[in-house]
């Protein structure tokens, strides 16, 4: 967790930089964060993907109230109210936020995902204000 949240940092740190040279917006795409365990299925646990995902809220947050240039964030993926059959996707197979090529579930967050969803609500308003 922490190398990735080093990483994310450099990477943004770096971006963020580049956009203020060229005095554009950076929009944080696609960022995810596998479940505890590399559990696969929805309700498996979530905690270090819910500290990894506080971690880059915050990091767009601090960024946008000094007048940064981030203009905001997404997560990958939203999984919704899908139950993957498979490990690997196979035809017949309920869409997840993951590509088939993935494991179902890697990165998809699921309407079970409680602590999750709960997180992102109270992110969001930190970036909202």
């Amino acid at each position: 967790m922490q190398r990735s949240c080093e990483n994310s940092r450099d990477y943004i740190d770096r971006h963020l930089k580049i956009c203020e040279e060229i005095k554009k917006p950076l929009v944080m795409e696609e960022f995810g964060y596998p479940r505890d365990g590399f559990k696969f299925t929805p309700g498996s646990p979530t905690e270090a993907r819910d500290s990894y995902y506080k971690y880059v809220f915050q990091l767009v947050a601090d960024n946008m109230k000094r007048g940064g240039r981030f203009a905001g964030c997404n997560f990958w993926a939203w999984g919704g109210f899908a139950q993957p059959r498979h490990e690997q996707w196979q035809v017949g197979d309920p869409y997840t936020g993951d590509p088939a090529q993935e494991q179902q579930g890697l990165n998809s967050v699921f309407a079970k995902d409680k602590s999750t969803l709960k997180m992102i609500r109270e992110e969001n308003r930190l970036i909202k204000k």
